[in-house]
């Protein structure tokens, strides 16, 4: 690899082109016009020009003649096949031309190859590229050697990247309105935030819950720096094996700090509760959210391995986010932010977000295909009518947003964020809760559970088979208890294995519950 690091440096100081000061897509030097805050128009910025193919191929021929007859192919195609390419077939690629010097270069292919390579335990040097060619205890020369300035190089797919990767922040920090509703906890009842906004499934701000935190100050990014920078935490970014990168909070910062990603890597790590204890005693779930039906499980037994993921610890850069989903299992949510701002858009379950695909299997499974938050906002969000807006908010510091089960949600992280979440389900949502899980035959827990509430609350199981529920092995079974860890097919197959036999005990604990999705049970209840 060395000697493809010396033949790229010494090619490309040889190298004599145009000084020509037009944009290289893919460059990490390069800068783009951007209007100011008060004009920037995401929609006309991002559009493509009107122009045929081969009309702008005569006005910038450097693709068409760099690529040969791979130009015939489609862009996106194009890229797929350099992401087959190992590290030194692109460095030799790169010399080939100008054009496969800039596709050669496409920061996710070599983001791809250093996550396979190193995990989790890569060391960020500016661009990608040079994180996988100079690792953690490389000595590179600084500053690291420009990108090359290619003339009349047209790549829509890569500028268009491009722009989404390097567009301001501010430009995402207004909102047509505010949608939801804002309320001072000293305001706000129990009686009322459960009729109002729990049963009337309606987001909400909570302020003035955090106020007496440990958290405001101990997690700032300093004081959280000091104590806990050596220290691992898991990433939302996947290792070919599909399992979830583990990263040193420090290395972590160091990248989330300088990187240009379209969607960067975020911190979300839903074991930062068992890995350091400690951190649980610095906030306090709000009295609102307190009631949890899957507290029953956290007795110290094996049953507490089968609760499903629930909190998580978070720490995003700008840009990065969740794109639209809904929570697990019909779960409810909380989100508090400790520093920086976040935006939010929601939907109602009923409405679909515009361009995002959901697709439904005959077992009544919903999947979902989200494009990545940034481009969603550029590219759809500026072509919606005024009724198909999402509800939106813009969360401060200090304050606690409320998801209610089943909406539709996406965050874009508009500075460095850091915040605790928490997932619940109480007796409003249980219902619809329980007809997931026996959906997804996760009988395991819900034996667990049922064991623990049979005697003071068994109206939670009402309408299920709880025989079935005991004959029924779960598809679960045999996995990994590191839900984070495990690969989802790898339980698919235990539970396609069984699909016959089961399919009867499935259906008649599905009956009862789906009828009775509304029924409001009170946990308390002798």
């Amino acid at each position: 690899m060395s000697n493809s690091v010396e033949l790229l440096s010494s090619q490309t100081s040889q190298l004599s082109l145009n000084e020509n000061k037009q944009n290289c897509p893919n460059s990490s030097n390069t800068k783009i016009n951007i209007p100011s805050s008060t004009t920037c128009n995401t929609t006309t910025s991002i559009q493509n020009t009107q122009m045929k193919t081969d009309e702008l191929e005569k006005l910038y021929p450097t693709r068409k003649l760099g690529l040969g007859y791979f130009h015939s192919l489609p862009e996106k195609l194009f890229l797929k096949i350099l992401k087959r390419l190992a590290a030194p077939e692109l460095l030799n690629l790169s010399l080939v031309s100008k054009a496969l010097y800039i596709y050669s270069g496409d920061e996710r292919i070599w983001k791809a190859l250093c996550i396979s390579r190193d995990s989790g335990s890569f060391y960020f040097w500016e661009t990608w590229r040079w994180t996988y060619l100079f690792q953690r205890n490389s000595n590179p020369k600084q500053p690291f050697p420009k990108r090359l300035i290619v003339k009349d190089f047209y790549a829509p797919k890569l500028q268009n990247l491009y722009f989404r990767c390097h567009i301001p922040m501010h430009c995402f920090n207004q909102i047509p309105f505010c949608g939801v509703e804002r309320r001072h906890i000293s305001t706000l009842t129990f009686e009322e935030f459960d009729r109002v906004y729990d049963k009337g499934s309606k987001p909400l701000i909570i302020q003035g819950a955090m106020d007496n935190w440990p958290a405001m100050q101990k997690w700032q990014k300093n004081a959280f720096l000091t104590k806990y920078g050596d220290q691992m935490f898991y990433v939302d970014e996947v290792d070919d094996n599909c399992h979830k990168l583990v990263m040193r909070l420090r290395d972590y910062i160091r990248y989330s700090e300088i990187n240009k990603d379209e969607d960067p890597i975020y911190l979300f790590d839903p074991k930062f509760g068992d890995n350091y204890p400690e951190m649980l005693s610095d906030y306090e779930i709000p009295i609102f959210f307190k009631e949890d039906y899957f507290n029953v499980l956290n007795d110290g037994t094996e049953a507490e391995q089968e609760r499903p993921r629930f909190r998580w610890f978070l720490w995003g850069c700008p840009r990065s986010g969740s794109s639209f989903h809904v929570d697990f299992n019909h779960t409810s949510a909380w989100n508090a932010l400790i520093s920086g701002r976040k935006r939010w858009a929601l939907y109602p379950p009923h409405i679909c977000p515009p361009n995002v695909k959901a697709t439904q299997d005959e077992d009544g499974e919903i999947s979902y295909n989200s494009p990545y938050v940034v481009k969603w906002l550029l590219q759809t969000y500026p072509t919606l009518p005024a009724q198909w807006k999402p509800i939106e908010v813009i969360q401060e510091p200090g304050e606690i947003i409320w998801v209610p089960s089943g909406w539709w949600h996406m965050v874009l992280n508009l500075t460095e964020t850091i915040a605790v979440t928490q997932n619940f389900v109480n007796r409003n949502n249980w219902r619809a809760a329980l007809a997931d899980l026996i959906k997804e035959r996760d009988f395991r827990c819900l034996r667990f559970m049922y064991e623990r509430v049979k005697d003071k609350n068994p109206q939670l199981f009402e309408g299920v088979d709880i025989e079935a529920l005991y004959t029924t092995d779960s598809s679960d079974s045999d996995s990994s208890d590191d839900d984070d860890d495990s690969n989802s097919d790898s339980s698919d197959s235990d539970s396609n294995s069984n699909s016959d036999s089961n399919s009867d005990s499935n259906s008649n604990l599905n009956s009862n519950i789906n009828s009775d999705l509304n029924s409001n049970i009170n946990p308390n209840a002798n």
